[in-house]
């Protein structure tokens, strides 16, 4: 009697066929009813020359979008039907509203199935989005992702009965989000998949076959090696097995090899490739085929030549279609992967000609099927193998291809269509059984992120996005050859990228981003929360990110880094930092804080009602092991640079001084372990502070004037010391100091920032308390005992903020003073002090003299000025100005 597994029981029972379908308020006799209906009026929409204008339109036949799209619940174009589903899914009652963000650890804790099914430059595991999604939203709320890439926002959200719309410039990422958020009836997409698959075999099975000792077996994979000339005797020689060391299941390159001619010292740098009229020569080297004791393992013999031969053959004489896409070869991802080089004109070459014959034939098998759902289904298996079965996937151990990259490696695997194939069944199966069976409220949209206009003002609860990250990956030639199969390809013309190639620049990526997030803050509903996952390893990206969310009206209430290793939220970055991943949080002020402030914003009492208003949306406490972290953004400096930043964007004079909001805020606000709450938050975080033993601080880098004061009052704060103490360890921490930040004296930082003990008076509490504390003799002395005073004298200390104000007075006629000089340099400046820039930019906006802010920039560094925050904001508040 045959066993029957746990996968084949899932379709013992075929399933019903679909009754009644209810969609965007009209009721169908069935799917299939309702998806003809819709396709019908998306045909007529189509038609209209105002809807093919809409930014980001992709560019493709009318046939052929209509064929890729399941409307209403996804178009391969511009969704039409946004506006009614809104009528019906938006909630314009919901005034919920979150006060802080996140700020607890999100882990992925296993491979997800719908994740895992379809491979995709960059995703985020759909466990993450869910965690942030039910922390700031409710059951019935309206979630938005404008750059959706496989649509996992839109799968967090089905999970957890949130409704969504997503949205991607590319065809195949909003193709595979479709499927990635639809249901499908897996019975008969296992029926009508395995049924293409014999089909297919019946007639090219014998591509996959080999001989051996009269016995004819399958072939599980192919292993081809490109052909290169030694530069010495011209002799032409497959790289593998002259180039490689064989491990048996993969290769690994030699650092040096000889010529099997004339036995010349070669490196895999030396040597030229071979060229044909049909592009790279290349040589069959290795086959692997069937499996346990009948393992084949072994070099290609004359049958295996025989049937390369008749491949070709056949795919001349077979009428099949093949996209031909041109690949331009100076393009920034066929350049990174030296596709002109190796002759790579198209699309069609990603495939060897082994199983480009077998792919189209599949391809135009599924194109055949009538069901659009399976037809759509059995694409995305079929898409999703592509990379594993493509010229891309190596013989080096690992996965199909580099990610981000087109390269094709020296040496590669040419696998089995129909085993690849037969393996994606199972993992499909795993994610239709992991998805919820409802199958309405969520949309898929394909378009520009720059301009939704079909989505109504302030109908949205809440936004994750994950961006395109500038120069590290240009989508639009990345997802080519797919979009080359699907015949609907992307619209690069708004793509948000930085590529030369394209002429596309750093400003040209930050116009397109602020566009985009205005989209976000005018859709979103006041109050509600916009995150923002990001990628990139410079600051000056990271920075402009940070600043087109700012500038769009956002308030960044939050920035951490997403540590890869375990996917879990760690510590706050200061601005101007590197790291791999963020995630930064921000937040819509409310309609009550706008009239609120701007009834206000030119008296005092506009501060600080931002202040308040701020503080409410920050986090009161954040626990690390048996300790608590330092919350940055809660420190009274950080505190006056967010609030000067806020009122510059908003176009109002900052209506007090730096020194006057230090007294300010601390008259106003209750202060803990140097950091600002409202009474309730310092009541909240009293309570916690009792559970840890101590606070911790991030470490401190310093690399210029600005990070070094920072250091030093760090260290004075918790430990007045002399200049003597100080000076070695102020020596070690300069080694990274910028090259372009004026070198400064330690003597001039402490002069100009923090007060020395002379040894007259009283001893300041600053010192008396650290002296008192750390020496048991000094206790209990009163501040003018002489022997304290002899133990505090030529110490410096942090300026209790009542006597600063001198201090700053005195600083700030210093960095203006060098400022002056800077407006008269007539060449541009290579060396120069950072903070008199910011003061004299500050100065400038404050005069509205706006076009010496334009002029000192345009004579500093691109690098510095696009990596330093508070330099862009004045810098861009001063273009738009004067433009």
């Amino acid at each position: 009697m045959k066993e029957t597994s746990l996968f084949d029981s899932l379709f013992e029972e075929p399933q019903k066929p679909s009754g009644p379908v209810t969609c965007l308020g009209m009721t169908f006799e069935n799917d299939e009813v309702r998806r003809a209906h819709f396709t019908e009026e998306l045909r007529k929409k189509l038609q209209d020359p105002e809807f093919r204008k809409i930014e980001g339109f992709p560019i493709g036949s009318d046939e052929d979008i209509l064929n890729l799209s399941d409307p209403p619940y996804y178009t391969a174009c511009p969704n039409p039907w946004i506006g009614e589903f809104l009528s019906i899914y938006g909630d314009p009652s919901s005034t919920e509203v979150v006060s802080e963000p996140y700020s607890g650890d999100l882990a992925a804790t296993g491979r997800h199935p719908v994740y895992s099914f379809h491979p995709y430059h960059t995703k985020v595991p759909p466990e993450i989005i869910k965690e942030l999604i039910t922390y700031y939203t409710s059951p019935g709320d309206l979630v938005l992702d404008i750059f959706c890439g496989t649509g996992m926002t839109g799968v967090a959200a089905r999970e957890c009965g949130r409704n969504v719309i997503v949205n991607d410039l590319s065809p195949i990422a909003t193709f595979i989000s479709s499927v990635n958020t639809s249901s499908f009836d897996k019975h008969l997409f296992k029926k009508e998949i395995e049924n293409l698959i014999r089909q297919s075999e019946k007639k090219f099975s014998w591509v996959y076959e080999t001989e051996d000792a009269g016995r004819r077996t399958s072939v599980n994979y192919y292993v081809w090696t490109d052909v290169f000339n030694c530069p010495e005797c011209v002799h032409e020689f497959p790289f593998f097995p002259h180039g490689v060391i064989h491990h048996g299941n993969k290769v690994q390159t030699k650092k040096q090899f000889e010529c099997p001619s004339c036995g010349a010292e070669l490196n895999v740098r030396k040597v030229e490739r071979v060229l044909t009229t049909d592009g790279k020569k290349k040589s069959l080297a290795w086959v692997n085929a069937a499996s346990g004791r009948n393992r084949i393992n072994r070099e290609p013999n004359d049958f295996d030549r025989d049937v390369v031969r008749k491949v070709i053959s056949a795919l001349q004489d077979t009428p099949l279609w093949i996209p031909s896409d041109e690949i331009d070869p100076a393009g920034y991802s066929a350049k990174l992967a030296q596709l002109g080089d190796k002759a790579i004109t198209d699309v069609s070459k990603f495939l060897s000609e082994r199983n480009r014959l077998v792919f189209a034939d599949l391809w135009q098998r599924m194109a055949e099927i009538n069901d659009a759902s399976i037809r759509n289904a059995i694409r995305s298996c079929l898409t999703s193998i592509f990379t594993v079965i493509s010229e891309r996937q190596g013989y080096f151990g690992g996965g199909g291809g580099m990610s981000g990259n087109l390269y094709m490696p020296i040496v590669r695997m040419e696998k089995n269509i129909y085993d690849s194939l037969r393996r994606k069944i199972k993992k499909f199966i795993d994610a239709e059984s992991e998805k919820p069976r409802n199958h309405e409220g969520h949309l898929v949209t394909t378009q520009s992120a720059t301009k939704l206009d079909q989505i109504v003002d302030q109908s949205i609860d809440y936004i994750y996005t994950d961006p395109p990250f500038g120069a590290n990956i240009i989508y639009s030639e990345m997802n080519l050859i797919l979009e080359g199969w699907l015949k609907v390809r992307s619209n690069n013309s708004p793509e948000a990228v930085i590529d030369e190639t394209k002429h596309k620049e750093f400003e040209d990526y930050g116009r397109l981003m602020l566009r985009a997030f205005k989209e976000c803050y005018r859709v979103l509903r006041p109050g509600k929360w916009l995150t923002v996952e990001f990628h990139n390893t410079q600051a000056s990206v990271w920075n402009l990110i940070q600043n087109a969310i700012s500038e769009a009206g956002f308030v960044v209430a939050q920035v951490c880094k997403l540590d890869k290793g375990s996917t879990t939220i760690l510590a706050d970055i200061r601005p101007g930092a590197v790291v791999q991943d963020l995630i930064i949080s921000a937040y819509k002020p409310s309609t009550q804080f706008l009239e609120k402030f701007n009834a206000s914003a030119s008296e005092e009492s506009g501060v600080w009602e931002f202040v308040r208003n701020y503080l409410s949306h920050l986090p009161t406490f954040k626990k690390v092991g048996s300790d608590v972290a330092y919350l940055t953004e809660r420190d009274s400096r950080i505190l006056f640079d967010q609030m000067v930043a806020y009122y510059v964007r908003n176009g109002y004079p900052v209506p007090i001084s730096n020194q006057e909001f230090q007294l300010g805020i601390r008259q106003r606000f209750a202060e803990r372990d140097g950091m600002f709450f409202l009474p309730e938050q310092a009541a909240e975080y009293d309570k916690k502070r009792l559970t840890v033993e101590r606070l911790i601080q991030g470490t401190l880098f310093v690399s210029d004037e600005s990070s070094a004061i920072e250091w030093l009052r760090s260290l004075l704060r918790d430990k007045p010391q002399t200049f003597q103490d100080l000076h070695p360890q102020f020596l070690r921490e300069i080694g990274g100091w910028s090259k372009n930040e004026k070198a400064l004296e330690l003597s001039t930082l402490l002069e100009q920032n923090f007060l020395r003990f002379e040894g007259r008076g009283e001893v300041p509490s600053q010192i008396h308390s650290y002296l008192s504390t750390n020496w048991p003799e000094f206790r209990n002395r009163p501040k003018d005992d002489s022997g304290l005073i002899a133990k505090a004298r030529d110490r410096w200390y942090v300026p209790d903020p009542n006597k600063a104000g001198d201090l700053e007075k005195l600083r700030e006629r210093a960095l203006l003073k060098e400022f002056e000089e800077y407006k008269g340099a007539k060449k541009n400046l290579k060396v120069f002090r950072l903070e008199a820039v910011r003061a004299g930019f500050k100065k400038a906006w404050q005069e509205r003299d706006y076009t010496v802010i334009v002029a000192v920039a345009e004579k500093i560094p691109n690098n510095v000025l696009e990596e330093d925050p508070k330099l862009l904001m004045w810098y861009d508040q001063a273009i738009t100005r004067i433009s």
